[in-house]
């Protein structure tokens, strides 16, 4: 029987490879629902067990080994980020304002 670090580890090297497959190569090898109860999983065993606790574990950060084919040609990483932070920031403008305009005036 797995020793509740030895769970733990094991959870966390599963879903790193499940974010590596689904992130870098495209290639998800589970549905959402099994990821989500993994990480589920892990999470309740890393509040259980906080002498565990690791940075670098998949419950303290988000999938980010971002594949660039998902990015549309001719397009960088750069202007994603730039152009996703204007969306946020319209968003945010909308949300405040009820307008679609960021100074809240509207187009």
């Amino acid at each position: 029987m797995e020793s509740p670090q030895e769970k733990i580890e094991r959870l966390r090297r599963e879903l790193d490879e499940h974010n590596y497959n689904y992130y870098v190569l495209n290639a998800p090898t589970i549905d959402d629902r099994t990821f989500d109860e993994m990480m589920h999983e892990l999470q309740g065993l890393e509040e259980a067990f906080p002498q565990y606790f690791d940075p670098n574990s998949p419950t303290q950060r988000v999938g980010n080994d971002i594949n660039r084919s998902f990015f549309p040609s001719g397009t960088s990483l750069p202007d994603v980020v730039v152009e996703q932070y204007l969306f946020d920031r319209r968003s945010i403008g909308i949300l405040r304002t009820g307008s679609f305009g960021i100074d809240g005036r509207g187009f």
